[in-house]
Protein backbone atom coordinates (compact mmCIF):
# COMPACT_ATOMS: atom_id res chain seq x y z
CA UNK A 1 0.00 0.00 0.00
CA UNK A 2 1.28 3.46 -1.08
CA UNK A 3 0.85 6.93 0.29
CA UNK A 4 -2.04 7.78 -1.79
CA UNK A 5 -3.84 4.33 -0.84
CA UNK A 6 -3.68 4.75 3.16
CA UNK A 7 -5.03 8.35 2.98
CA UNK A 8 -7.96 6.90 0.73
CA UNK A 9 -8.27 4.30 3.21
CA UNK A 10 -8.11 6.82 6.02
CA UNK A 11 -11.22 8.97 4.27
CA UNK A 12 -13.06 5.83 3.41
CA UNK A 13 -12.98 4.92 7.56
CA UNK A 14 -13.39 8.37 8.45
CA UNK A 15 -17.02 7.85 6.97
CA UNK A 16 -17.56 4.72 8.74
CA UNK A 17 -20.22 4.44 11.62
CA UNK A 18 -18.83 1.29 13.16
CA UNK A 19 -16.00 2.66 15.49
CA UNK A 20 -14.93 -1.07 16.72
CA UNK A 21 -14.78 -2.09 12.74
CA UNK A 22 -12.90 1.14 12.00
CA UNK A 23 -10.52 0.30 14.51
CA UNK A 24 -10.02 -2.77 13.35
CA UNK A 25 -9.39 -2.13 10.28
CA UNK A 26 -6.98 0.30 10.68
CA UNK A 27 -5.21 -2.12 13.28
CA UNK A 28 -5.00 -4.97 10.80
CA UNK A 29 -3.72 -3.08 8.05
CA UNK A 30 -0.59 -1.02 9.79
CA UNK A 31 -0.44 -5.08 11.15
CA UNK A 32 0.01 -6.41 7.84
CA UNK A 33 2.46 -3.17 6.29
CA UNK A 34 4.54 -3.52 9.44
CA UNK A 35 5.41 -7.17 8.36
CA UNK A 36 6.31 -6.36 5.05
CA UNK A 37 8.24 -2.80 6.50
CA UNK A 38 6.35 -0.50 4.67
CA UNK A 39 5.67 1.64 7.56
CA UNK A 40 6.22 4.37 7.89
CA UNK A 41 4.98 5.74 4.81
CA UNK A 42 6.90 8.01 2.11
CA UNK A 43 5.27 9.72 -0.72
CA UNK A 44 7.11 10.33 -4.22
CA UNK A 45 6.98 14.33 -3.03
CA UNK A 46 8.17 13.33 0.74
CA UNK A 47 5.15 13.68 2.72
CA UNK A 48 5.56 11.03 5.44
CA UNK A 49 2.97 8.77 7.01
CA UNK A 50 4.31 8.17 11.21
CA UNK A 51 2.56 5.17 12.68
CA UNK A 52 2.29 3.88 16.18
CA UNK A 53 0.36 0.41 16.62
CA UNK A 54 0.42 0.46 20.52
CA UNK A 55 1.78 -2.59 21.54
CA UNK A 56 4.05 -1.20 24.12
CA UNK A 57 2.15 -0.99 27.48
CA UNK A 58 4.85 1.87 29.04
CA UNK A 59 3.08 4.08 26.89
CA UNK A 60 -0.43 3.67 26.53
CA UNK A 61 -0.92 6.62 28.66
CA UNK A 62 1.35 9.02 27.52
CA UNK A 63 2.09 11.63 24.70
CA UNK A 64 4.20 10.64 22.11
CA UNK A 65 6.22 13.49 20.17
CA UNK A 66 8.04 13.51 16.55
CA UNK A 67 11.79 14.91 16.92
CA UNK A 68 13.78 14.91 13.46
CA UNK A 69 16.83 16.11 11.78
CA UNK A 70 15.27 18.84 9.73
CA UNK A 71 13.70 20.92 12.78
CA UNK A 72 17.15 20.48 14.72
CA UNK A 73 15.67 17.69 16.80
CA UNK A 74 13.08 19.90 18.78
CA UNK A 75 9.53 18.50 19.12
CA UNK A 76 7.68 18.44 16.28
CA UNK A 77 3.93 18.03 17.55
CA UNK A 78 2.93 14.18 18.38
CA UNK A 79 1.75 11.47 17.10
CA UNK A 80 -2.23 11.98 17.58
CA UNK A 81 -4.42 8.93 18.81
CA UNK A 82 -6.40 7.45 16.02
CA UNK A 83 -10.52 7.90 17.04
CA UNK A 84 -8.88 7.72 21.00
CA UNK A 85 -7.60 4.58 20.47
CA UNK A 86 -3.72 3.29 21.15
CA UNK A 87 -3.37 3.63 17.39
CA UNK A 88 -1.42 6.76 16.34
CA UNK A 89 -0.53 8.82 13.51
CA UNK A 90 1.01 11.70 12.33
CA UNK A 91 1.62 13.06 8.82
CA UNK A 92 4.59 15.36 8.33
CA UNK A 93 5.71 16.96 4.69
CA UNK A 94 9.85 17.16 4.41
CA UNK A 95 10.14 18.64 0.84
CA UNK A 96 13.88 19.13 -0.49
CA UNK A 97 15.24 16.42 2.21
CA UNK A 98 17.32 13.32 0.77
CA UNK A 99 16.26 11.30 4.00
CA UNK A 100 15.34 12.38 7.60
CA UNK A 101 17.07 11.08 10.98
CA UNK A 102 13.93 10.87 13.51
CA UNK A 103 13.32 9.70 16.90
CA UNK A 104 10.13 9.17 19.13
CA UNK A 105 9.88 11.01 22.87
CA UNK A 106 7.67 10.45 25.82
CA UNK A 107 8.35 12.41 29.07
CA UNK A 108 11.95 13.47 27.46
CA UNK A 109 13.53 9.82 26.96
CA UNK A 110 14.37 9.64 23.51
CA UNK A 111 13.96 6.08 20.93
CA UNK A 112 14.04 4.76 17.96
CA UNK A 113 10.48 3.71 15.85
CA UNK A 114 9.95 0.10 17.29
CA UNK A 115 8.33 -0.55 13.95
CA UNK A 116 11.30 0.56 11.44
CA UNK A 117 14.22 -1.67 11.07
CA UNK A 118 16.68 0.86 9.38
CA UNK A 119 18.41 3.11 11.44
CA UNK A 120 21.88 4.94 11.29
CA UNK A 121 24.49 6.57 13.55
CA UNK A 122 24.93 10.19 14.09
CA UNK A 123 28.55 10.01 15.69
CA UNK A 124 28.07 9.54 19.02
CA UNK A 125 30.17 7.37 20.63
CA UNK A 126 30.17 5.71 24.14
CA UNK A 127 26.77 4.86 26.37
CA UNK A 128 25.26 6.79 24.36
CA UNK A 129 24.94 4.71 21.56
CA UNK A 130 21.57 2.99 22.11
CA UNK A 131 19.60 6.63 22.52
CA UNK A 132 22.04 8.42 20.15
CA UNK A 133 21.02 5.40 17.15
CA UNK A 134 18.15 7.27 14.95
CA UNK A 135 15.56 6.20 12.89
CA UNK A 136 16.03 6.96 9.04
CA UNK A 137 14.12 7.10 6.29
CA UNK A 138 15.67 7.73 3.05
CA UNK A 139 13.69 9.25 0.10
CA UNK A 140 16.83 8.05 -2.60
CA UNK A 141 15.79 5.00 -4.50
CA UNK A 142 19.33 3.70 -3.62
CA UNK A 143 20.24 4.96 -0.29
CA UNK A 144 22.97 2.72 -0.14
CA UNK A 145 25.20 4.28 -2.55
CA UNK A 146 27.41 5.12 -2.11
CA UNK A 147 27.35 4.78 1.88
CA UNK A 148 26.32 1.52 3.78
CA UNK A 149 22.90 1.70 5.15
CA UNK A 150 21.80 0.17 8.83
CA UNK A 151 19.29 -1.91 9.99
CA UNK A 152 18.41 -3.64 13.12
CA UNK A 153 17.00 -6.45 14.47
CA UNK A 154 16.12 -8.56 17.75
CA UNK A 155 15.82 -12.67 17.60
CA UNK A 156 14.77 -14.52 20.54
CA UNK A 157 17.11 -17.49 21.31
CA UNK A 158 16.45 -20.70 23.51
CA UNK A 159 19.32 -23.02 24.40
CA UNK A 160 19.01 -26.12 27.02
CA UNK A 161 16.04 -24.25 28.85
CA UNK A 162 16.90 -20.55 28.48
CA UNK A 163 15.63 -17.98 26.40
CA UNK A 164 17.25 -14.51 25.74
CA UNK A 165 16.29 -11.65 23.49
CA UNK A 166 19.95 -10.61 21.17
CA UNK A 167 19.96 -7.38 19.56
CA UNK A 168 22.03 -7.32 16.22
CA UNK A 169 22.92 -4.29 14.06
CA UNK A 170 23.45 -4.96 10.61
CA UNK A 171 25.79 -2.95 8.43
CA UNK A 172 25.12 -3.29 5.04
CA UNK A 173 27.91 -2.92 2.10
CA UNK A 174 27.74 -0.05 -0.11
CA UNK A 175 26.42 -1.47 -2.97
CA UNK A 176 24.16 -4.34 -1.53
CA UNK A 177 21.08 -2.65 -2.87
CA UNK A 178 22.22 -1.88 -6.33
CA UNK A 179 23.67 -5.94 -7.22
CA UNK A 180 21.39 -9.13 -6.43
CA UNK A 181 25.10 -10.69 -6.04
CA UNK A 182 25.89 -12.02 -2.65
CA UNK A 183 28.56 -10.99 -0.26
CA UNK A 184 30.94 -12.13 2.65
CA UNK A 185 29.71 -12.25 6.00
CA UNK A 186 31.53 -10.50 9.34
CA UNK A 187 30.26 -11.68 12.53
CA UNK A 188 31.33 -9.00 15.41
CA UNK A 189 31.24 -9.73 19.21
CA UNK A 190 31.91 -5.74 19.61
CA UNK A 191 28.56 -5.17 21.83
CA UNK A 192 26.77 -1.67 22.08
CA UNK A 193 29.73 0.36 22.63
CA UNK A 194 32.31 -0.50 20.27
CA UNK A 195 29.92 -0.38 18.05
CA UNK A 196 30.18 3.23 18.42
CA UNK A 197 33.56 3.30 16.38
CA UNK A 198 32.62 1.58 13.36
CA UNK A 199 32.30 4.81 11.18
CA UNK A 200 31.00 2.36 8.15
CA UNK A 201 28.92 4.97 7.01
CA UNK A 202 31.47 6.01 4.57
CA UNK A 203 34.47 3.36 5.14
CA UNK A 204 33.03 0.91 3.03
CA UNK A 205 32.91 3.27 -0.25
CA UNK A 206 36.12 4.53 1.03
CA UNK A 207 37.65 0.84 0.99
CA UNK A 208 35.82 -0.12 -2.32
CA UNK A 209 36.77 3.10 -4.04
CA UNK A 210 40.96 2.96 -3.30
CA UNK A 211 40.82 -0.75 -4.28
CA UNK A 212 42.15 -1.62 -0.88
CA UNK A 213 39.47 -4.65 -1.05
CA UNK A 214 36.99 -6.01 -3.97
CA UNK A 215 33.94 -6.81 -2.25
CA UNK A 216 32.99 -5.56 1.84
CA UNK A 217 30.81 -7.72 3.71
CA UNK A 218 27.61 -7.84 5.06
CA UNK A 219 28.34 -6.78 8.75
CA UNK A 220 26.56 -8.18 11.89
CA UNK A 221 27.46 -6.47 15.04
CA UNK A 222 26.01 -9.00 18.15
CA UNK A 223 25.49 -6.83 21.62
CA UNK A 224 27.21 -8.10 24.24
CA UNK A 225 23.96 -6.81 26.15
CA UNK A 226 21.09 -9.69 25.91
CA UNK A 227 17.66 -9.97 27.70
CA UNK A 228 16.68 -12.93 29.48
CA UNK A 229 13.25 -13.89 28.73
CA UNK A 230 12.57 -17.32 30.25
CA UNK A 231 14.30 -18.93 33.32
CA UNK A 232 16.93 -16.56 34.88
CA UNK A 233 20.72 -17.44 34.01
CA UNK A 234 22.67 -18.02 37.47
CA UNK A 235 24.87 -15.43 37.99
CA UNK A 236 27.54 -17.86 39.06
CA UNK A 237 27.03 -18.78 35.28
CA UNK A 238 27.42 -15.79 33.86
CA UNK A 239 30.94 -14.56 33.80
CA UNK A 240 32.33 -18.66 33.61
CA UNK A 241 34.38 -19.24 30.32
CA UNK A 242 32.58 -22.47 30.32
CA UNK A 243 29.09 -21.27 32.01
CA UNK A 244 25.57 -21.88 30.43
CA UNK A 245 26.01 -18.06 28.99
CA UNK A 246 29.01 -19.04 27.17
CA UNK A 247 27.78 -22.23 25.54
CA UNK A 248 24.39 -20.12 24.80
CA UNK A 249 26.30 -17.95 22.92
CA UNK A 250 28.98 -19.66 21.38
CA UNK A 251 25.66 -21.80 19.93
CA UNK A 252 23.82 -18.29 19.03
CA UNK A 253 27.19 -17.64 17.05
CA UNK A 254 28.03 -20.75 15.01
CA UNK A 255 24.54 -21.67 14.76
CA UNK A 256 21.61 -20.04 14.74
CA UNK A 257 22.62 -16.46 13.44
CA UNK A 258 23.97 -17.73 10.39
CA UNK A 259 21.04 -19.49 9.76
CA UNK A 260 19.14 -16.29 10.21
CA UNK A 261 21.23 -14.07 8.39
CA UNK A 262 21.14 -15.93 5.42
CA UNK A 263 17.31 -16.38 5.71
CA UNK A 264 17.27 -12.96 5.53
CA UNK A 265 19.85 -11.21 3.36
CA UNK A 266 22.35 -12.29 0.33
CA UNK A 267 25.26 -13.57 2.02
CA UNK A 268 27.61 -16.49 0.43
CA UNK A 269 27.44 -19.51 2.00
CA UNK A 270 30.82 -20.67 2.70
CA UNK A 271 32.83 -21.09 5.53
CA UNK A 272 35.61 -19.43 3.33
CA UNK A 273 33.75 -16.08 3.37
CA UNK A 274 32.67 -16.03 7.22
CA UNK A 275 34.79 -14.23 9.82
CA UNK A 276 34.36 -13.97 13.06
CA UNK A 277 35.38 -11.05 15.38
CA UNK A 278 35.56 -9.36 18.69
CA UNK A 279 36.96 -6.59 20.77
CA UNK A 280 38.21 -7.00 23.81
CA UNK A 281 36.21 -9.84 25.69
CA UNK A 282 34.67 -10.55 22.65
CA UNK A 283 37.67 -11.45 21.29
CA UNK A 284 38.85 -13.97 23.30
CA UNK A 285 35.40 -15.07 22.52
CA UNK A 286 35.32 -14.75 19.25
CA UNK A 287 38.92 -16.68 19.05
CA UNK A 288 37.29 -19.52 20.90
CA UNK A 289 34.03 -19.55 18.66
CA UNK A 290 36.27 -19.63 15.79
CA UNK A 291 38.89 -22.37 16.33
CA UNK A 292 36.42 -24.63 17.73
CA UNK A 293 34.39 -24.38 14.53
CA UNK A 294 36.41 -24.02 12.02
CA UNK A 295 33.69 -25.70 9.56
CA UNK A 296 31.78 -23.10 10.11
CA UNK A 297 34.67 -19.70 10.20
CA UNK A 298 38.03 -19.28 8.13
CA UNK A 299 38.65 -16.03 9.53
CA UNK A 300 39.19 -14.66 13.17
CA UNK A 301 39.79 -11.16 13.78
CA UNK A 302 40.79 -10.36 17.70
CA UNK A 303 41.20 -6.31 18.15
CA UNK A 304 42.57 -5.25 21.47
CA UNK A 305 43.04 -8.63 23.66
CA UNK A 306 43.15 -7.93 26.79
CA UNK A 307 42.99 -11.52 28.58
CA UNK A 308 45.24 -14.23 28.37
CA UNK A 309 43.84 -17.70 26.68
CA UNK A 310 43.90 -20.52 28.15
CA UNK A 311 45.83 -23.41 25.76
CA UNK A 312 43.26 -25.83 26.93
CA UNK A 313 40.64 -24.48 25.36
CA UNK A 314 42.60 -24.30 21.90
CA UNK A 315 42.17 -27.63 20.70
CA UNK A 316 45.31 -28.94 18.19
CA UNK A 317 45.44 -28.73 14.37
CA UNK A 318 46.09 -31.50 12.60
CA UNK A 319 47.79 -31.60 9.40
CA UNK A 320 45.20 -34.22 8.65
CA UNK A 321 42.39 -32.07 8.66
CA UNK A 322 39.65 -31.88 6.33
CA UNK A 323 39.48 -28.24 6.80
CA UNK A 324 42.12 -25.74 6.57
CA UNK A 325 43.12 -23.65 9.35
CA UNK A 326 41.08 -20.51 10.33
CA UNK A 327 43.21 -17.09 8.87
CA UNK A 328 43.90 -15.27 12.52
CA UNK A 329 43.92 -11.28 12.60
CA UNK A 330 45.40 -9.97 16.07
CA UNK A 331 45.33 -6.04 16.45
CA UNK A 332 46.70 -4.51 19.53
CA UNK A 333 45.41 -1.39 20.41
CA UNK A 334 45.17 0.92 23.15
CA UNK A 335 43.39 -1.10 25.60
CA UNK A 336 44.94 -4.06 24.63
CA UNK A 337 47.66 -6.16 26.08
CA UNK A 338 50.70 -6.83 23.14
CA UNK A 339 51.93 -9.53 26.00
CA UNK A 340 48.62 -11.46 25.90
CA UNK A 341 48.60 -11.47 21.75
CA UNK A 342 52.30 -12.56 21.41
CA UNK A 343 51.65 -15.07 23.48
CA UNK A 344 47.99 -16.03 22.33
CA UNK A 345 49.93 -16.40 18.95
CA UNK A 346 52.79 -18.11 20.21
CA UNK A 347 50.28 -21.13 21.57
CA UNK A 348 48.67 -20.80 18.35
CA UNK A 349 51.64 -21.89 16.30
CA UNK A 350 52.80 -24.50 18.47
CA UNK A 351 48.99 -26.46 17.93
CA UNK A 352 49.45 -25.99 14.49
CA UNK A 353 48.01 -22.57 13.50
CA UNK A 354 50.37 -21.51 10.89
CA UNK A 355 48.13 -18.61 9.94
CA UNK A 356 48.57 -15.69 12.21
CA UNK A 357 49.03 -11.86 11.69
CA UNK A 358 49.99 -8.98 14.35
CA UNK A 359 49.33 -5.43 14.10
CA UNK A 360 50.71 -3.36 16.26
CA UNK A 361 49.12 0.68 16.93
CA UNK A 362 51.85 2.46 19.05
CA UNK A 363 50.19 5.37 21.46
CA UNK A 364 47.18 5.32 19.73
CA UNK A 365 43.39 6.68 21.63
CA UNK A 366 40.41 5.39 20.25
CA UNK A 367 39.49 8.14 18.98
CA UNK A 368 37.02 7.45 15.78
CA UNK A 369 40.02 8.15 13.13
CA UNK A 370 42.47 6.53 14.50
CA UNK A 371 40.01 3.34 14.87
CA UNK A 372 39.06 3.85 10.78
CA UNK A 373 42.70 3.59 10.33
CA UNK A 374 42.84 0.54 12.54
CA UNK A 375 39.68 -1.12 10.62
CA UNK A 376 41.24 -0.29 7.68
CA UNK A 377 44.30 -2.49 8.53
CA UNK A 378 41.91 -5.30 9.46
CA UNK A 379 39.92 -5.00 6.57
CA UNK A 380 43.17 -5.02 4.12
CA UNK A 381 44.54 -8.47 6.09
CA UNK A 382 41.40 -10.52 5.91
CA UNK A 383 39.92 -8.83 2.05
CA UNK A 384 43.00 -7.15 0.46
CA UNK A 385 45.77 -9.85 1.08
CA UNK A 386 43.99 -13.33 -0.65
CA UNK A 387 40.83 -13.78 -2.70
CA UNK A 388 38.42 -15.56 0.23
CA UNK A 389 38.19 -18.83 -0.61
CA UNK A 390 41.21 -19.60 -2.80
CA UNK A 391 44.23 -20.58 -1.10
CA UNK A 392 45.89 -18.35 1.42
CA UNK A 393 49.54 -17.70 2.81
CA UNK A 394 51.10 -14.74 4.21
CA UNK A 395 54.86 -13.73 2.97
Amino acid sequence: MNFADFINLMNFLNSHENNIQRLDIMRKTLINMNSKKQIPIASEDKRVIFAWIGDEPEYRDKTIYLRHSENGWERDGYLGRYYDSEIRLAIRNFNGAEKILYKFESDFLWFHDPINSSVEWDGTTGELLNSRMNSVIHFSPEPSWPYGRTEMFDLEFTYEGFKVLVRNWIIFPPDYDRHLSSYPLMLLSFGEHYATHFELSSLPALLMQDNTIAEFPLIVLVSSEITERGREIPKEEIYSPKGILRKLMENYFANFIICEIEQRYRTKRNPAYRTIGGFKAGALFALNVGLNYPNVFSNIACQSLDEKIDPALIPDFSKDSPVSPPVMYFDCGESGSLENIRETASILRKKGYKYTDIAIFKDQTESPEEIKSRLKKLFEKLYGRFPLGAERYYD
